[in-house]
């Protein structure tokens, strides 16, 4: 019976520990397989070895923990690169599933590649560029 008295007075008083709204966008840092995926409220990039991506748009999981956005995606080639002579950006897409903390991405480039990584929340990792 007091446990029940405490949670009643809990929401009475509006004491009661608040919850991420429903729409607030994913954030933090993810990481996998040679791949850190970092999300603010704007957005996010994703650094892999030999390729880079930015998300456009912030990324808001629907409750079964799904999302698309979209982006660009760059890929890298081996060796020196000309300075002057950006290499071109192709639109891109990302769907996604997070699942406690596991966040399972797939990258559609314009091109039609694609890329699968499984990352996860709070791992950082370096890549190595290509050599």
């Amino acid at each position: 019976m007091s446990k029940l008295l405490l949670v009643v007075s809990l929401m009475m008083s509006g004491s009661w520990p608040a919850q991420a709204a429903a729409d607030d966008p994913l954030t933090g840092i993810f990481g996998g397989d040679r791949a850190t995926l970092t999300l603010t409220a704007n957005g996010g990039r994703l650094v892999m070895d030999c390729a880079e991506s930015l998300i456009a748009e912030p990324v808001r999981p629907d409750a079964a923990g799904r999302f698309s956005v979209t982006g660009s995606h760059e890929d890298y080639a081996p060796g020196p690169q000309q300075a002057d002579v950006p290499p071109p950006a192709a639109r891109a897409s990302f769907a996604g599933k997070l699942v406690g903390d596991t966040l399972e991405l797939t990258i559609t480039a314009a091109n039609n590649s694609r890329s699968v990584l499984r990352l996860t929340r709070g791992r950082a990792v370096k890549p190595v560029r290509c050599l």
